[in-house]
């Protein structure tokens, strides 16, 4: 009740993201959108944004730790062998 109260109160829209565990399983964002003495609700399935948000930030920490443990140059290289990094 406090975020209804919340948008009637200060009448702007209101937004937030919430998880639902199993047999879910997903992330929903919701926008809250006064109407008069009412309001309308959205909500748009953000699962796929979440996956990929926790896959790039495991990327980043694998690279990272890659980085920190090579002597002193580390080279990388694309399919056709090119190098995209010295």
């Amino acid at each position: 009740m406090p975020v209804v109260q919340k948008i009637m109160r200060e009448g702007i829209p209101y937004s937030y993201e919430d998880y639902f565990p199993p047999p879910v399983d997903k992330y929903f964002r919701f926008t809250s959108v006064p109407f008069g003495e009412y309001f309308i609700t959205t909500g748009a399935d953000i699962t796929s944004i979440k996956k990929a948000e926790v896959a790039l930030r495991e990327s980043e920490e694998r690279f990272k730790m890659i980085a920190s443990n090579t002597p002193d140059h580390l080279l990388v290289q694309d399919r056709e062998l090119r190098y995209l990094l010295s």
